[in-house]
C-alpha cells in the first residue's frame, strides 16, 4: 500500500520534470534559431562593410574583393582545391566570399568562442584585420575587462586565452566582451597609423566601419 501510494506521489513529480525538459528543449531550439539568423544577418553585414572590388596602391591588403585579398584566395586554391574557378580575385561572386566567410572564419571561432555574438564579431574582425590580429585584439579587450595584464597579445588562441575568454563570458556576458573587442579595434587602427603615416588616409573610414559594426551587434 506505502509503495503504491509513493508511486502515486511521483507523478506529479515525473510530469513537472518532463514539462520542464520540453521547455528548456524549446528554449535551446528557439535560441539556436535566433542564432542562425544572427549568423546568415552577420554575414550579409560583412559584404556591405567590405564593398565590392579595390586595388588602392596605398592598401597594404592589396587587390580584394568583398574583402577577400588575392593571396586569401590563391592559398584556398591550392589548400582546398576550391574556388578553382575564379582565376583572379575579381572574378569572386558574392556567394562565394560568402561562404568563404562562413567556412574560413566563422566555423573557427564558434569552436574558440561558442555559438553567440562574440563568435560573429570575431569573424567581422577577422575579416578585416586577418585571424591573427583579431586574436590580439580579443586579448586586449579580455584585458581591459579585467583592467590589467593577464595573457600576452601574441595573436594565439591559446589555452590561456581560452580559459579567460570563458571567464569573462561568465563574468560579463557577450555584450561587454564585444563591447570591449569594439574599443581596442578602434586602438588597434589608431596603431596602424602611428607607425604608418600612410595608413592615415584609411582611418576615418575604419573607425566608421567599428561603429557601424558597434551597432550592429549592439541590435542582437
Amino acid at each position: 500500500m506505502r509503495k503504491t501510494l509513493a508511486k502515486r506521489a511521483l507523478w506529479p513529480l515525473v510530469i513537472l520534470i518532463g514539462i520542464n525538459m520540453n521547455m528548456m528543449n524549446e528554449v535551446m531550439a528557439q535560441d539556436s534559431l535566433q542564432y542562425e539568423l544572427n549568423k546568415d544577418a552577420t554575414l550579409d553585414h560583412i559584404l556591405e562593410l567590405e564593398g565590392g572590388y579595390s586595388n588602392k596602391s596605398a592598401d597594404r591588403g592589396g587587390e580584394t574583393m568583398y574583402g577577400i585579398t588575392a593571396s586569401t584566395l590563391d592559398q584556398l586554391k591550392s589548400k582546398h582545391g576550391y574556388y578553382t574557378q575564379f582565376k583572379t580575385v575579381k572574378d569572386l561572386t558574392l556567394d562565394a566570399a560568402k561562404n568563404i566567410f562562413a567556412d574560413e572564419f566563422l566555423v573557427n571561432n564558434e569552436v574558440n568562442y561558442g555559438k553567440n555574438k562574440v563568435a560573429l564579431k570575431m569573424t567581422e574582425l577577422g575579416v578585416n584585420t586577418g585571424a591573427g590580429n583579431a586574436t590580439k585584439i580579443l586579448q586586449r579587450a579580455l584585458n581591459d575587462l579585467w583592467q590589467e595584464t593577464i595573457i600576452d597579445d601574441d595573436g594565439r588562441m591559446g589555452p590561456g586565452t581560452g580559459n579567460l575568454y570563458q571567464e569573462a563570458l561568465n563574468t560579463f556576458g557577450p555584450n561587454l566582451i564585444v563591447e570591449s573587442i569594439t574599443n581596442m579595434q578602434e586602438e588597434f587602427y589608431h596603431r596602424i597609423v602611428e607607425s604608418d603615416q600612410t595608413q592615415d588616409v584609411f582611418l576615418q573610414g575604419w573607425l566608421n566601419r567599428a561603429q557601424d559594426a558597434r551597432q550592429f551587434f549592439w541590435n542582437f
